[in-house]
């Protein structure tokens, strides 16, 4: 008998549900620190699932173009919601120039 089938569920799972529990924290978080930027959050990690759905597909050169166009919108939805949920602080020049770093290393 194999190792991983004697091992408990929440065990074997245990990195998928480690990412679930962190995505509704950060999720919760997010409506708790600003209500209007959830939206964003949820349609980043809605498109995280469409990614790992469609690296099952058949490869195709249709399927690798529908994969890039979702890691593109994935990486749209994070600037968004980063920006979204940034708070000034108290030097706006620091500020400006940490959000400027942030673009540009996305």
């Amino acid at each position: 008998m194999s190792r991983s089938r004697v091992l408990h569920p929440v065990l074997r799972y245990a990195g998928p549900l480690l990412c679930i529990v962190l995505a509704l924290g950060t999720v919760a978080l997010s409506a708790v620190n600003n209500p209007a930027s959830t939206s964003w959050l949820l349609g980043f990690y809605a498109t995280v699932a469409l990614i790992f759905q469609a690296f099952r597909l058949q490869k195709s050169e249709l399927n690798s173009a529908y994969r890039i166009y979702l890691v593109m919108l994935n990486q749209y939805l994070l600037i968004v919601w980063v920006l979204h949920t940034w708070r000034p602080g108290v030097d706006p020049q620091r500020t400006h120039r940490q959000i400027l770093w942030f673009e540009q290393a996305l």
